[in-house]
């Protein structure tokens, strides 16, 4: 009788811990998240982290990268800071006939060589305190430099150029100038910001110049023919304008992408939305596990 007691007892016991460890089918399943189906659960990362994910895809170096946290346009311009290193070389690049200092690089590129250069003649403006845009401006800005080297080598290749695989690459990297200041300072009176411009107030624009390009409007014909190809190709992916041999813009070119206000149902039927730059303003969100 003891006996059967016992076995009764530990019946029970095993009964109530397969009832505390075992979870019911049912009770898993309706802890499923609310966007399941029946193909499976669907992840929709943020913005930023597809802003992340897109800027990553060119970028060689681990440290380099960008995080979806970069993004979130924590300071109080919602601007972020296009990131670069003070260049190897402070100087000018004379062998490109270029007369402004160079005096940071981007991030490395899947070439072994930085994704852009930043040149900027203003001492108070160098190490990049004029790279500060919108977040999709940022993204952009480096696809752009990215897309357009590879484009602009296929170029020179198929034209048979003459030039080195190394001096290609070289006349093919952007050289990035002014974005925008980290603050918002503007004359009341011209609606200029510090940098010059009423465009380059919120961040959505930036000022190019592919090597070669030198003050005044005495270019070589090549050099402006490639700069023109450099700004149809902006244009071609999204930009919204830019502006190239007019007052003010013959060392250097002016592009401007659209801003964060800009409904993604306008960006998705667009060249944003079909090109390169859809990344960059979190398009194309949804995505399996």
């Amino acid at each position: 009788m003891g006996n059967l007691k016992e076995k009764l007892r530990q019946v029970k016991v095993t009964g109530l811990l397969m009832f505390v460890f075992v979870i019911p089918p049912a009770f898993a399943q309706s802890n499923k998240t609310s966007h399941s189906n029946s193909e499976g659960d669907v992840y929709k990362p943020s913005a930023d982290a597809i802003r992340a994910a897109t800027v990553n895809s060119y970028i060689k170096g681990e440290t380099e990268r960008y995080d979806a946290a970069y993004f979130n346009n924590i300071n109080d311009s919602k601007k972020v800071r296009l990131k670069m290193k003070r260049a190897a070389d402070l100087g000018t690049f004379e062998s490109w006939g270029a007369d402004l200092a160079i005096d940071g690089e981007g991030p490395v590129g899947l070439d072994g060589n930085p994704i852009f250069l930043h040149y900027n003649s203003i001492k108070a403006e160098r190490d990049g305190r004029d790279a500060w845009g919108e977040a999709q401006t940022v993204c952009a800005t480096l696809v752009y430099a990215a897309e357009w080297k590879k484009k602009c080598i296929a170029k020179l290749t198929k034209d048979k150029s003459k030039l080195s695989d190394a001096n290609k690459s070289k006349t093919c990297t952007l050289q990035i100038g002014d974005l925008s200041l980290h603050h918002r300072n503007v004359d009341k009176d011209t609606g200029r910001c510090d940098l010059g411009h009423k465009s380059h107030y919120n961040g959505t624009c930036v000022d190019v110049r592919p090597a070669g390009l030198t003050a005044g409007s005495g270019q070589p014909k090549k050099v402006v023919d490639l700069t023109t190809e450099a700004t149809k190709f902006a244009k071609s992916i999204g930009a919204t304008y830019t502006i190239w041999q007019a007052e003010g813009h013959y060392d250097h070119f002016h592009v401007c992408f659209p801003d964060r206000s800009t409904p993604d149902s306008t960006l998705s039927k667009n060249a944003i939305g079909k090109g390169p730059l859809a990344g960059c303003y979190g398009l194309n969100q949804s995505k399996k596990k």
